[in-house]
Parts: C-alpha cells; structure tokens; sequence
C-alpha cells in the first residue's frame, strides 16, 4: 500500500470520529500553548483535532485538554513535558506514525493519555489500518513510542506468610520506587480445600510506609496468605505508574502497534483496554484489540522493551507479541485481564501453518486473576499461551488465579501450536511457578515432533492437576519440579508418547499434600502406551491418602506402561487399578540395583532389573539475563546469561553478528566486551551451549544497541580456516502448500562470521540476507504454480559453504492473486 493511501487511511481514522472539529495543524517546534506552533496562532482547544506535522516536535505543557483525535506524523513528535503533571484526553483516534514521548523528570510527575466516550459496541476489529470506530492509541509504519515512567519493582514476593487482618510484612527483597500511596494486591496462596478464595482471594490495599523490604497498607487482609512448605509465599505487585496510558470502565479503547521500528514501553499503567461486544451468551473480545499489542512488525520490532509495566483491568488480552520478534518484556504485570495474560496467536487448527514470533523473552512475567466470559467457558484459559515460533523464551514468571474450565491453566501449550512441526520448543528451563488457578497449573497438548524441556519449574494449589499432559507424538522431558497440594493429584497423564521414544520425568516431586488420593492419574489415551514406557526416574512420591498411582479406563482403551527408576515412595500403596482398566497396563518398579517388580491388574511378579544407565536426553538451554535485550552497550560491556542441561553445560559460547566473541565454561557465565570494535548501531547476539554430552542448542537472538565506534570491523578468520558454516532451513517446511508472499527463513553459524546466506527455489536464486536472522519475503505470483525445492546456502568469510533443503514445497496461487501482484488496481 502507497504511503500517500497510508497517510489518508490516518487521517480519516482520526478527522471522521471528528467531523464537526476545528483541526488544528503545528508549523514549527515550540509548547503545545504557544501561539507561534499552530497555523494561524491557533492553540488547540478542547474539542479540536490536531496534526502534528513532519518536521515539528510540540511539548504538552497544559495540565488538561480534551481533543477530538491527533495524527503525529512520520518525522514528527509529540513530547511530554517532563516537569509537570498533565492529562490528554482524546475521543478519538490518537496515530503516532513519528515519536510520542512521555517520560517523567520524577516520581512526583504524574502523565495521562486518555481515550473518553468509547463505545465498544461499534467496533469493527481486525485489519491493519486505523478504523475511526476502533478508538485507541495506534502506532503506525515508522511510529515510536518512548514511553518511560519512574522505575518500579513490578512484583516481588512476601519473605513469609501473613495472617487475615494484617496490614504489613516483609517482602523478599526491597522493591524499586515502591512509595506511601501506591495500590498493591497481593495474590493468594491459601490451599484448593478452601474453595473459591484459593482461586479469587486477591487482597487489595493502598501503601502507607515503605522502609527497606518492610511495608506496610491501609485495608487488612480479608485472607490469610501463607507461606506454603517454608518454599513458596505470595507474589505482591504493585500497579501505581506515573505514566498511564487509559480507557474508562464504561468504553475500553485498545493500544495497537503495528510500526517496523523497536518501541519502549517502561514502568506505565495500561487500564481499561481490549474492548468487547455482546455475543449470544456472554461478550466476545474484539479481534486485535487488546492491551498492548504488537502487531506485525517482524524483524522491526526487534529491540524493544517493556519493562515494569502493568496492564490491568483488560477486556481482552494483556500482551500480545504477535508476528513481531525480538521484544523483552520484564518485570511485567498483567492484573484483572479477560482472555489469555500473555497471548499467542494460533495457527487455527493442527494442520494449517499459523503465524510465528520469534525471540520473544517472558523474564519474570506475573498472569495474576485471568477472567474469561462467559465464566463457565474458557475450556483453555491460560495465563500463558505458548505458541508457534523459534527461540522464544520463558523464565522466573509466575501464574495465579486463571479461571476457567476444562483444560484451563496457568501455563498452556495449545494443540494448534505444533501446526508448524518444528517451532513450538520454548526455553522454559529457570523458576517458573504456577499456582492457585482454578483448574491446572501447567498444561500440555501441543503435538509436533520436538524434544521439549520443562525444567526447574513449580505448581502448587491449583483446582485439579498440578501437570496435565495430553501430547502424545513427541518427547516431553519433565525435571526439577515439584507438583504440591493440587486439588485432584500432581500429575493428569491423559497422553503417553507414541513411541519410539518417550517422554520422561526425572528428579520430579509429586506431593500431594495429604489433600489427595493419588499424585499420578493414568488413563484416556490416545495412542497405545506400552510401544515405549513412560519413565520416572529419581523421583519422589508422598503424601497421596490411597496410592501413588492410579490406572484407569482409558475410553480408547489403549494401555500404558509407565516404568519407575529408583523411584521414593511414602504413600500407603504404589499402584492401583480400577476395575475397568485395559489389562494390558503395566508398571514396573525398580528401587534398587537388584530389586524390581511388574504391577498388573492381575498382581506383582519380581523381574529382573531393568533401568537403564543414566543417559543425555534434553539439548541445552541457554539465555542472555543481563542487561536486557534493547539495551545500550558501550565502552565496556558485562553480559551475563543462563543455562541448564540435565547431564551438566560443557561451554557457553558468545556470538555477536555470528562472530564469536567470547566463551566461559562455567557459572556464572560472564562476558567482558569491548563494543567499539563492534560498530555504531543494532547488533545480534546470541549463545551456542554445548552440554557435556557434545548436543548443541542456540539460544534466542538479543539485540542492542552499541552507542560508541564506528563501522563494525570485518572478522578475521585464519588462513587455514577449512571448516564451513552450519545452515538450517527453517521455513517453509516440506510439503508445505505457499502463495503470495511466503517467509523462507534459516539459521546460519560460524565461528568467524557468516558473510550471507543465500536462498534458492529449484537452483533459482531468489534472494540474499547478510545479517542474522537470515530471511527474506519469497513472491510466490513470480513463479508458475507446482512443486520447489527450497534451499539455503551459507558462506563464511573465507568462502566455505554449507547448504540445506527442503523438499516439494507446492505454490497455489489463483489467478486474481497474480493480477493484483502485477499492480492491478480496482
């Protein structure tokens, strides 16, 4: 689309809601209540629309000013002034295609964007272009937002646990900007035995003191909030920003970002956003209008960060990353949302390719009281949606109080999320906790042919199933987690891998907090368990009133065979079968070098030992943890990062642009960095963890933003470098059915630099990327319709090459497709 089109779709998104107002234009840099910015020495009044035109930059100095929309044009911005308190209220369209900054000078400096009069009932949704109906804030094409308010700890936890009635406590660490007038929540922890508050029971105050890690509030707990097992307390967030970005209660508006450049959304409040509409029973959300959405941006919103920020009191959704890869968010509240807190679009069923997003990273992410309307649905309600993409991480979050029902949970990989076969395997390795939601805490149905690791992670408390696994086709790797006190057992087995391989849990707890009959359900599967067992390895089951396990009917009537390996129980039996279960079930338990034993309907037999030896069976994980992606870096640089691996790292290497730059091979992994000789400008960095077993895994793409040098000088390998690069194609995947424009992407590694990678569609070059991630727009309409082998093919700098394919990748495209691509216009 032309940028003229573009221009004139802004304009009328915001003049049509207005069409009886004064518009006001600015002609030159100045204060928003100078004669001289406006055409004519008109200042705008309330009531007016404004245009902020290319080539201006105006400073809000008013306290309040009620405008019937505002366009900030490419090359132009719209700047808060930081000294002084101010409002701006809109009842229409606000479009920032140049920059719109709000940034504090102090804590005691409050800034308000408002959208007033929304009605929701005349939204349209969808699309990719302002609508006059769908009133928000929309930052378009080159648009950027620069917004960051005074730094506040988004959520900490209790050091303790605290009684009903009380008004203050101890909090694990001292929070950052935490001051006397702040509203805080604090989430619950009490047990499932207690109902309803288990799930609802969020205690509301407002602070009166703050001293060090100790404060205190105005309202006493209506619960108490206990620590749970001396391990777990309850997380307090805390929802006070000086930036704040607003719909009302009575007309929610929406925040869409559909811009090709990194934004920065630090430490604001985002309320009363994500519309909805009624439905037949209930109300439905509006499609892409949600809390802060990313929408599109692909490789050009890379870089961004939201940070600190909380986003409450949502129609529908909180954060969404949608198709826009490469953005951190940290330290993030989501409060009081309808829908899934953090979402994922999905490609619509198990077969069809669905949209991707890469690189995300989830660094303590707080889903607290996610609602779905109406109540008895959301049958797949999770605080987290984890999706389709490449590298996207997830670590040290937290979900409590997601409702819903049936397959509901505070962590959810959905079914339709494996459509793409390959990109479903997120990095979910580091103290991720999943407690008090109203059925499970983690929730597993995506099928593909991925190993997935599901490491150092906790869920207690909730309604039904600490775990409920349902995929089947893959390799799940279950370790160092601990499933206590959930209401119907620790772990739902609904799904055994089909073989040959199989999922595993090693070093588990399944608790059940002397609340339950059994910790492991087994039955309803799919497929027929005994091709390859279920193992449990060096885990540890107790407090279960009845038994361990329990085997029941599967409606399928496929059998399970779940072998134990050196397992601990401390439950008055270890296996139990109803009446009705497939007889072929089996379980055999080994709890020592010499001991072992079958468990089947018809009774125990000893059998020969049967573990075996302690093997690798996961790759490694690894991220960058500090400083967070879209960071500045210069002079130089300390990067630290993460990792896990269930047989022990080997070696952490540091690439920037594919150059290595730096390796340590033991905790803490750190990186001292000079950055001059990196270049001025947007850089990739990323890790290749090597495990003790040889496995090698990269981690997600971080970029930042080196701020001194100048070009980036060239590597240089050695003479004798022989060795080429490594290349995986990654879409599209074989057989895959393309038309239009479809992405062919690829990850390309090499110690001393990849100079390009080039992209073939049967031996016909069809473009070139010189800089990671390695990918290009493909014009299928360019092609006759029929079957392509697709391939990549990278280059170092001393001319090695290496490729890979993909086979029989078809092209279909209709005859209307390749007359708009040849500039039809109607």
């Amino acid at each position: 689309m032309g940028r003229s089109i573009v221009m004139l779709l802004l304009a009328s998104a915001v003049l049509a809601a207005s069409a009886h107002a004064a518009q006001r234009t600015s002609v030159a840099t100045g204060r928003w209540s100078a004669p001289a910015t406006w055409a004519g020495g008109q200042v705008p009044a309330d009531g007016d629309s404004v245009v902020v035109a290319a080539g201006t930059e105006v400073t809000y100095d008013v306290a309040a000013r009620t405008v019937a929309g505002m366009v900030v044009e490419a090359g132009a911005a719209l700047r808060f002034d930081p000294d002084a308190s101010s409002a701006l209220s809109s009842s229409a369209n606000v479009v920032i295609e140049g920059r719109l900054t709000m940034r504090p000078a102090n804590a005691s400096v409050d800034q308000l964007l408002q959208f007033t009069g929304v009605n929701e009932a005349a939204f349209v949704g969808g699309g990719m272009v302002p609508l006059a109906t769908d009133v928000g804030l929309w930052v378009m094409v080159d648009g950027q937002l620069d917004l960051v308010g005074t730094p506040r700890s988004g959520w900490l936890r209790l050091a303790g646990g605290i009684a009903a009635g009380a008004t203050a406590a101890t909090l694990d660490a001292a929070p950052t900007g935490w001051r006397a007038g702040d509203e805080i929540v604090v989430a619950p922890t009490e047990p499932p035995t207690v109902d309803e508050p288990a799930f609802d029971g969020f205690d509301a105050a407002t602070l009166t003191q703050v001293a060090g890690a100790a404060i205190a509030w105005n309202t006493p707990a209506a619960r108490a909030h206990p620590r749970v097992e001396n391990r777990w307390s309850a997380e307090v967030m805390n929802l006070t920003r000086n930036v704040r970005i607003e719909g009302r209660s009575t007309g929610r508006a929406h925040v869409f970002i559909h811009s090709r450049r990194p934004q920065t959304v630090n430490y604001v409040q985002i309320r009363y956003m994500g519309p909805r509409k009624p439905a037949e029973v209930g109300t439905d959300p509006v499609l892409g209008r949600y809390g802060l959405h990313f929408h599109h941006g692909y490789d050009g919103s890379r870089g961004s960060q939201v940070i600190g920020t909380v986003v409450r009191d949502t129609g529908a959704h909180a954060f969404v990353p949608h198709l826009s890869h490469g953005i951190a968010f940290h330290d993030t509240v989501s409060y009081t949302t309808y829908d899934e807190a953090y979402w994922w679009d999905l490609s619509p069923d198990t077969v069809t390719w669905g949209d991707e997003t890469h690189d995300t990273v989830y660094d303590h992410a707080l889903a607290a009281r996610v609602l779905y309307d109406p109540p008895f649905r959301g049958y797949r309600l999770g605080g987290f949606s984890l999706g389709q993409g490449l590298r996207n991480v997830l670590r040290d979050s937290a979900a409590v109080g997601v409702r819903g029902n049936g397959e509901a949970s505070g962590f959810n990989w959905p079914e339709s999320s494996g459509a793409s076969q390959e990109h479903g395997v997120w990095d979910f390795s580091r103290g991720n906790v999943a407690h008090n939601n109203a059925v499970n805490g983690v929730f597993i149905w995506q099928n593909d042919n991925e190993r997935h690791l599901l490491a150092n992670f906790d869920a207690y408390h909730n309604g039904r199933y600490g775990l409920r696994h349902g995929a089947y086709v893959n390799i799940y790797h279950y370790i160092n987690g601990t499933l206590y006190g959930n209401g119907d057992g620790a772990l739902y087995l609904q799904a055994v891998s089909a073989g040959p391989l199989a999922s595993r849990f090693d070093r588990m707890t399944f608790d059940g907090g002397d609340i339950v009959d059994y910790l492991i359900v087994s039955d309803d599967h799919t497929s027929d368990g005994t091709v390859e067992p279920t193992v449990f390895r060096d885990v540890v089951l107790r407090r279960a009133r009845v038994a361990a396990v329990h085997i029941g009917l599967s409606d399928r009537d496929n059998p399970d065979a779940l072998d134990f390996e050196y397992p601990t129980f401390a439950t008055p039996a270890d296996v139990v079968f109803t009446p009705d279960a497939p007889d072929a079930n089996v379980v055999r338990i080994q709890t020592g070098a010499a001991s072992a034993v079958r468990v089947t309907k018809a009774g125990r037999t000893t059998i020969a030992p049967f573990a075996r030896a302690d093997a690798d069976h996961s790759l490694p994980q690894s991220s960058l943890t500090a400083p967070l992606g879209g960071s500045v870096l210069s002079g130089t640089a300390t990067l630290e990062a993460y990792a896990f691996d269930d047989t022990g790292i080997a070696r952490i290497d540091l690439y920037v642009d594919n150059v290595l730059r730096g390796s340590a091979t033991a905790p803490p992994y750190r990186y001292s960095l000079v950055t001059a000789p990196l270049g001025a400008g947007w850089r990739t960095f990323q890790l290749k963890a090597t495990d003790l077993a040889g496995n090698v895994n990269y981690s997600n793409i971080a970029s930042y933003r080196i701020d001194d040098g100048g070009a980036p000088q060239p590597p240089q390998p050695p003479a004798n470098d022989r060795e080429a690069p490594t290349v995986k194609l990654f879409t599209p995947v074989k057989n895959q059915v393309v038309s239009n424009t479809t992405a062919v992407t690829a990850d390309a590694h090499d110690d001393f630099g990849v100079s390009k990678v080039e992209f073939y569609a049967s031996n016909l070059l069809i473009g070139t990327d010189t800089s990671l991630p390695y990918a290009l727009s493909w014009d299928t309409r360019g092609v006759a319709n029929g079957a392509y082998t697709i391939a990549a093919r990278a280059y170092d700098y001393s001319g090695n090459v290496a490729s890979d394919e993909v086979i029989n990748v078809i092209v279909a495209n209709t005859t209307i497709d390749r007359i708009f691509a040849s500039g039809f216009q109607p």
